[in-house]
């Protein structure tokens, strides 16, 4: 659900349009894999990243970015991140952990049983292609093979993370192509296998997506895992062993639930109004919302994340405004899936 005002000093105009902010349990993700689609690489158009938390031991073979910019708000398992990292290991993660990936079967690094396992693990990760690989680039082995790239304009952007020509280390024979997609408006993420040439190397890897933690035994809310390559088999199992590489031009998409919000009732208004400072107050129309997210813009097109209210909320205070300054308003649910 969407309340979207506008307001201009004490001038309030109001719409209501619906909208979803879904997902509170792996499992509410739906599977899909698709073959024989296009691969579109982006090595000539991506950016490389900006920087690396490993830069003395191996860096190439076990590396975990610093956090970077997704460019929009992402909303992943109901909860909102703005930044991802990237490892030379197959994944990326939404994570706060400041682990290196250094050359160390521990969380964040070579050993892909950290995605499926209990303890501290690599958690709040998106795995195509979790395994023990490495860069083989050249001068700027890093630099050219992973790369980034948003494109699109709001609320329809869309995040592209590739790993290019990876290998292994002290193998150069394969040539692995793949990348990882988010989606702004929809939260879906893709999976995207290009040429995966597996050389005279050898595999094990894990497939899938995970939550903020997991149990000794990881429940379905926990871990969706492939448990079988080149199948739409995904459940909680702890699958590390994937040996066949994906089929090259497929994709697997992951689609959190497509929940009707309840239709508000009663309007967005507003008290307290000051040049620099408003109360929005609107009514609990939702039964099944965890809170309310609140975004404003100046523009009517790109909106930014101001707050995240508490269950059944009904006013949010917003302060340090610009005076004389056109604000327009959105009001969103955060549902609950259960």
């Amino acid at each position: 659900m969407n309340l979207n005002i506008r307001v201009v000093l004490l001038l309030l105009l109001g719409i209501v349009i619906n909208t979803r902010i879904s997902a509170q349990s792996i499992a509410n993700y739906s599977t899909a894999r698709t073959t024989g689609i296009t691969y579109s690489s982006i090595s000539a158009t991506g950016n490389a990243i900006d920087s690396w938390r490993n830069n003395t031991v191996l860096p190439q073979d076990d590396n975990r970015s610093n956090a970077t910019d997704i460019g929009f708000d992402f909303w992943y398992n109901g909860i909102r991140y703005s930044k991802f990292s990237v490892s030379t290991n197959g994944y990326i993660d939404f994570s706060s952990s400041t682990a290196d990936g250094g050359p160390s079967a521990t969380p964040y690094g070579y050993d892909n049983a950290q995605f499926t396992g209990n303890g501290s693990g690599t958690w709040l990760a998106l795995a195509p292609f979790y395994d023990d690989m490495t860069a083989q680039g050249g001068t700027d082995a890093l630099g050219n093979s992973i790369k980034y790239l948003v494109s699109g304009t709001a609320p329809n952007r869309v995040l592209t993370i590739e790993w290019i020509n990876m290998a292994v280390y002290l193998n150069t024979s394969p040539s692995l192509n793949f990348q990882v997609k988010l989606y702004e408006t929809t939260g879906a993420i893709d999976f995207i296998y290009g040429t995966m040439t597996q050389g005279t190397a050898a595999f094990t890897y894990t497939c899938g997506i995970n939550a903020a933690t997991l149990a000794n035994a990881p429940t379905a809310a926990q871990l969706k895992s492939q448990q079988t390559a080149n199948t739409n088999t995904f459940n909680n199992g702890q699958q590390n062993s994937l040996t066949a590489m994906p089929t090259s031009n497929s994709r697997i998409r992951f689609t959190p639930p497509t929940t009707t919000p309840a239709t508000p009732s009663g309007a967005l208004t507003f008290t307290g109004v000051t040049q620099t400072s408003m109360n929005l107050n609107w009514t609990n129309w939702c039964t099944n919302e965890v809170g309310y997210v609140v975004y404003n813009s100046t523009d009517n097109v790109n909106f930014s994340f101001v707050a995240q209210t508490a269950l059944n909320a009904t006013t949010y205070a917003a302060t340090a405004l610009l005076p004389s300054t056109t604000y327009y308003w959105r009001v969103m649910q955060l549902l609950m899936v259960i």
